[in-house]
Parts: C-alpha cells; structure tokens; sequence
C-alpha cells in the first residue's frame, strides 16, 4: 500500500499535466505558449485521436491559469466540431475525436479565464488515409461471410449427393 502511494505521488505530475506521447502543436501568440498534444502521433481517418489543450507562460513555462476553452474543427468551410470545454479540477482538458476522411483540417483554439479570451489561435492539422482502409470494413466482412455461406452449402449439397 506504501509503495502504491509513493509510486502514484512520484507519476502524478507526469500523467496530470504532460501529454505523454504523441505528438503536439504549438505556436507562441502574445508571450504565451499554445500546446496542443495529440495522440496518435499519426492520425488516420477512422481511428480515434486524443487532443489535451494547455497553455504556458513563454518566459518561464509555468502554467497560465484558464478556466476554459473553445475548440473548433473545420475541413473545407464545413465545421465538424465546435464546443466548449471546462478545465477539469485535476489534468488537462482533453479531447476524444475521429476524423472521419482524411484531408487538412483547421484546428481553432480560444483559451478563456471566466468570459475573458486569454489567447488563441489555429493550426493546420493532416489526416492520413486509414492503412487499411476497404480490407476490415464492415462490408467486406458480409461479403465474405456471404462468399463462406455459399461455398459451404456448394459442399453441402455435394456430399449429401455422394452419399
């Protein structure tokens, strides 16, 4: 029990405000760092990517105090998110999302402190084609199922014949 409560105090930090691994976006507006972490490192349409928002003091690094944010995904004038996201009590404010076809999406990002805009800015964000993309989808499973159907009653009917 010690050793869970000394190994939990040791990696608290890590895991409460740090994005681990992945990747991140960031960009400097006014003296203050906009990060942005994202996971997978490479995002594919159809798989769900994570997204934990946090914003630094360019100088020092430490922690500018926001309350919350707006976030907004647009691909070719068409938004496929838009909300606001409260920072929780513990951690980042975090983000679960699939993209669904690949492209150049435009992520925007609007820190606030109460109603006050703290910051924000956009990034420009690629999403890579699914690798396997046609060969799991659900249609090529009811097709071979359908295939593996026919075969087996073929078989069937041959050997009932044979007999």
């Amino acid at each position: 029990m010690k050793g869970l409560l000394i190994g939990t105090l040791l990696f608290f930090p890590l895991i409460s405000f740090s994005h681990g691994t992945g990747a991140s976006l960031e960009r400097v507006v006014d003296g203050i760092l906009i990060d942005i972490g994202y996971s997978p490192e490479e995002i594919e349409a159809g798989v769900k990517a994570q997204f934990d928002f946090n914003i630094l003091k360019e100088s020092t690094e430490d922690e500018v105090n926001f309350s919350d944010l707006w976030f907004r995904i647009i691909k070719d004038d068409k938004t496929f998110f838009a909300g606001g996201i409260h920072r929780p009590s513990i951690g980042l404010p975090t983000v679960a999302y699939i993209f669904p076809e690949s492209g150049e999406y435009e992520l925007s990002v609007r820190f606030q402190k109460d109603r006050e805009v703290l910051t924000e800015s956009t990034f420009i964000l690629e999403v890579k084609e699914n690798k396997e993309n046609g060969e799991s989808t659900p249609l090529g499973m009811v097709v071979v199922g359908l295939i593996g159907l026919i075969a087996g009653a073929i078989l069937a009917i041959f050997v009932r014949r044979r007999n």
